[in-house]
């Protein structure tokens, strides 16, 4: 009898010590993810702030309306006018990508990665990098990773998608009416662009996490053909929701 209970015992302190070990696993885990939204939220933040204060100063150096952004010039030429000469930056990216990016440079919110969605980058002093990318429609996204090249490089994570939209000058994609929302101001904008050239902040929060929406903010979102995948309006999310993380948001 006293061999058995003392058998019984054993397993009674392994089950425990299993059960420990899972709940510490979680609380990690638990605290890691909160730290990291923490800080995404703040970084990308304060990286929206340098990025305004960017496009003021370009606008008093070429005496220009601030946030009205040509979109037609050259990748290259757009950024070097706008932003780069009044960031902080450590260094570039002309071509290769090697040394601001991982491969892939990201992935989306199914874990489909992403190549060369940016040929022309930068990486701050703080380790912060920004992506520029222009398309054949002359709509222009920052892709921005707010850790560089430490995981998870991902959409909605450590990823996001800002816009850039000349209200003078609207994309022409679709019919004129697509263009008449009372949120579609020229400047930087949260998020991406939806198939029209529409900056995902001029849709509300219930759409942007709607699991029918291209590019969402939701894991169920399916993925434009020629966006940056699913996630990339997560940013736009963010900023509705005044910056906190719900029960909806896919962390």
């Amino acid at each position: 009898m006293g061999t058995e209970n003392n058998f019984n015992r054993a397993i009674l302190a392994v089950i425990i010590l299993i059960v420990l070990v899972g709940v510490f696993g979680w609380m990690v885990c638990y605290f890691y993810n909160v730290s990291m939204q923490k800080f995404s939220i703040s970084k990308i933040k304060s990286i929206h702030a340098e990025l305004i204060q960017a496009s003021r100063l370009s606008a008093l150096v070429h005496n220009e309306d601030m946030g009205v952004f040509k979109t037609d010039m050259p990748v290259n030429l757009f950024a070097e006018k706008y932003f780069t000469p009044y960031l902080n930056i450590n260094s570039y990216c002309k071509g290769s990508q090697d040394n601001c990016w991982k491969t892939p440079q990201y992935v989306d919110l199914h874990g489909t990665p992403y190549f060369n969605k940016s040929m022309y980058s930068v990486v701050l002093t703080d380790g912060v990098v920004i992506g520029f990318n222009k398309d054949k429609n002359n709509l222009v996204n920052l892709i921005v990773d707010v850790n560089g090249k430490v995981k998870p490089n991902k959409l909605g994570h450590d990823v996001f998608i800002f816009s850039v939209y000349n209200a003078e000058t609207p994309p022409g994609i679709c019919k004129k009416s697509e263009y008449n929302k009372s949120a579609l101001y020229s400047g930087i904008h949260f998020g991406g662009l939806d198939k029209c050239g529409i900056p995902h902040d001029a849709y509300g929060y219930s759409e942007l996490t709607d699991a029918t929406f291209e590019d969402g903010c939701s894991n169920k979102s399916p993925a434009s053909v020629s966006g940056f995948g699913a996630g990339s309006a997560c940013l736009a999310v963010l900023k509705h929701n005044s910056w906190n993380i719900d029960k909806n948001y896919p962390w």
